[in-house]
């Protein structure tokens, strides 16, 4: 779900906490399907080979939620809508919202906006070397048994955003299921969820 700066920029600061939770939950909420439909139907009646292949790109890219805009307008915005609401950090992360997530947003527990804390965060992300899809899928499909998100960007780095597409690539080609629930989780908050590589996908 791709938005203009401009519409990022009269983005208010519920509208950004709504969008990134919901993509949390599930990503698929935002994908735009009438457009996906359009694709599809253009598609299917063009017989250029060149075009064909143009319309197929838009339709992966247009599958799948933009989620880097989505990260960054909460954390541009999440700090202000938590204060103004009296919302802990801790609230955000019962609902999935990742550790350093709520860091680059200024979130503490007491639901205050840290600017200086985000500022900080923010920048040691964009210093942080930036990890591809690609790699973590493969790091993935390596795998024997079942791991988290937090797993894969503990483990092969990364951000969750990252790796939660990553995830959604792979799961939408059938090469990774999810599982539900971490059995037993023993941390703060919800459990987060398992994913596992189906056997006939493994790499050796």
């Amino acid at each position: 779900m791709a938005r203009s700066t401009a519409e990022s920029d009269t983005l208010e600061p519920e509208g950004a906490v709504r969008l990134y939770l919901t993509w949390l939950e599930d990503p698929q909420q935002l994908v735009d399907r009438t457009k996906i439909e359009t694709l599809q139907a253009e598609y299917d009646t063009s017989k250029d080979p060149i075009e064909r292949l143009r319309l197929l790109g838009q339709l992966e890219r247009a599958r799948v939620a933009d989620a880097s805009q989505l990260e960054a307008d909460f954390v541009r915005l999440a700090g202000s809508w938590a204060a103004d609401n009296d919302v802990p950090g801790s609230a955000f992360r019962i609902l999935g919202v990742a550790d350093e997530v709520l860091a680059a947003a200024g979130l503490d527990s007491g639901g205050r906006s840290r600017r200086s804390r985000s500022a900080r965060a923010a920048g040691r992300a964009r210093r942080a070397k930036a990890v591809s899809t690609e790699t973590l899928r493969a790091w993935m499909l390596e795998r024997s048994g079942p791991f988290t998100v937090a797993d894969v960007t503990g483990a092969a780095g990364g951000s969750p955003m990252t790796a939660k597409k990553a995830l959604d690539e792979l799961i939408d080609v059938g090469q990774v299921e999810r599982l539900g629930p971490v059995d037993d989780w023993r941390g703060r908050g919800r459990a987060p969820t398992a994913y596992q590589v189906v056997a006939h996908a493994r790499q050796d």
